[in-house]
C-alpha cells in the first residue's frame, strides 16, 4: 500500500483513539504526512521488513516497530530503523527474480491450455 495512504488512514485510526504504527520507505513522504507513529527502513519497495530468508532481521524491525506504541515522547514518532548489517549486499537492493512457473501478467485463457495449473478466471 502506498507509504502516504497508510499514513493518512493511520492518522484517522488514532483519531478514534486506536494507536497505530507503520514502517515506512520513504522519509521525505513520511516527514510530509506525519504519521502518528513510524519506523522508516533503508530497504527496497517490496522488502520492508528486510532482506527475504532472514526471519531473525525481520523479527527484529516488527519488535522495533511496535516499541514505538511505547514511546511516551510527543507524537508524531518517526525513528530510524537501528543499525543491521545484511547477509548481503544484494538485499539491500530491489533484485527479486520471478520465479519459473510464475505469471509475470494475470493468467488468461492461454495459460490454461498450456497447463500451467493457472485457471482463467
Amino acid at each position: 500500500m502506498c507509504n502516504q495512504t497508510v499514513a493518512l488512514v493511520q492518522r484517522a485510526v488514532e483519531e478514534v483513539g486506536i494507536s497505530t504504527v507503520s514502517i515506512t520507505l520513504v522519509e521525505s513522504i513520511a516527514r510530509r504526512v506525519k504519521p502518528p507513529r513510524a519506523l522508516l527502513v533503508p530497504y527496497a519497495f517490496g522488502n520492508s521488513l528486510g532482506e527475504p530468508n532472514n526471519p531473525a532481521l525481520q523479527h527484529e524491525i516488527i519488535a522495533e516497530a511496535l516499541a514505538l506504541l511505547a514511546d511516551e515522547e510527543p507524537l508524531p514518532i518517526l525513528r530510524k530503523k537501528s543499525r543491521h548489517v545484511a547477509r548481503s549486499a544484494r538485499a539491500l537492493g530491489c533484485h527479486t527474480r520471478i520465479r519459473a512457473g510464475f505469471p509475470r501478467n494475470p493468467p488468461d485463457k492461454r495459460d490454461a491450455r498450456r497447463g500451467t495449473g493457472f485457471k482463467s478466471p
